[in-house]
């Protein structure tokens, strides 16, 4: 099945875990290694990103591999597979998030706090990989600033347990 999509700034596609959107000034930009690992706050969970000739992520939670190297892809209408070919992504906005966010919707607390974790990661021209990880989960989004309509032709998140 095919999707049209008009993007503007950001597109969420893979998402395990929802935050907010709000940024301090990022980090200057730093070389990926070729696994790049992203501990949340509290240090329980860690995701592991390996670009290299394909795009894989792990979770492990209290040490313990959860989810195995598993593949990320997004293929497009147009031919390009991003996430193919990472070798080289540049890591770019390493921050942390520290917040209290008042809800619009009345929830059980009047305040959430939004704590997290976050990385960029440049996975092909124009594309950039943001994983979040969290003190109860991660979070897995795509962005590009490409104007026009982009064509989704499939969404690759595996997960191997």
């Amino acid at each position: 099945m095919l999707m049209r999509m008009r993007v503007a700034a950001t597109w969420s596609v893979a998402v395990m875990w929802i935050g907010a959107s709000v940024h301090p000034a990022p980090a200057p930009a730093q070389d990926l290694p070729a696994t790049h690992v992203l501990g949340s706050p509290d240090g329980r969970i860690e995701v592991r990103i390996h670009a290299d000739r394909r795009l894989e992520y792990s979770i492990r939670v209290d040490g313990l591999e959860r989810i195995a190297p598993s593949l990320l892809e997004l293929v497009l209408g147009d031919g390009t597979i991003v996430g193919r070919g990472a070798a080289g992504a540049r890591a770019a906005h390493v921050y942390d998030v520290d917040q209290w966010l008042e809800p619009v919707v009345p929830e059980k607390f009047a305040r959430v706090r939004d704590r997290y974790r976050t990385i960029s990661i440049e996975v092909a021209p124009g594309w950039m990989l943001e994983v979040r990880a969290y003190d109860d989960g991660v979070a897995l989004r795509y962005r590009t600033e490409r104007d026009g309509p982009i064509t989704v032709v499939n969404e690759v998140l595996r997960v191997a347990l």
